[in-house]
């Protein structure tokens, strides 16, 4: 029969004692969130771009209504939204796009 053994769990890190301070991990997770983006802009051309003609008050409230879905935890939806995003971006509209519920999409600043 092997005997247990039980070893001493290594003291906790505290965050502030991590390599990287909150500025490198914010600026982490930017990138990598830029780089989903271009990745989602990416596959929404090569599938044929099917809300381009869509008029700017149309797109606003589909991309509305699909932020709001997500939101609530449609996971459903998460294509139309991506999509819908994408459209948003390609047409320079980020920044522009208000919505209904007073949320804004923004390339580059803290809105969503």
């Amino acid at each position: 029969m092997t005997k247990l053994s039980f070893h001493r769990a290594p003291q906790a890190l505290e965050y502030a004692d991590l390599p990287n301070s909150n500025d490198d991990l914010e600026q982490d997770a930017i990138a990598q969130a830029s780089l989903t983006d271009r990745n989602a802009t990416r596959s929404y051309l090569e599938r044929g771009r099917h809300f381009e003609r869509l008029t700017t008050d149309d797109l606003n409230v589909l991309w509305t209504a699909a932020f709001e879905d997500v939101a609530r935890g449609d996971r459903k939806r998460l294509g139309d939204f991506y999509d819908l995003r994408a459209e948003v971006k390609l047409r320079n509209l980020a920044g522009h796009c208000l919505t209904d519920s007073g949320l804004f999409l923004s390339h580059g600043s803290r809105e969503i």
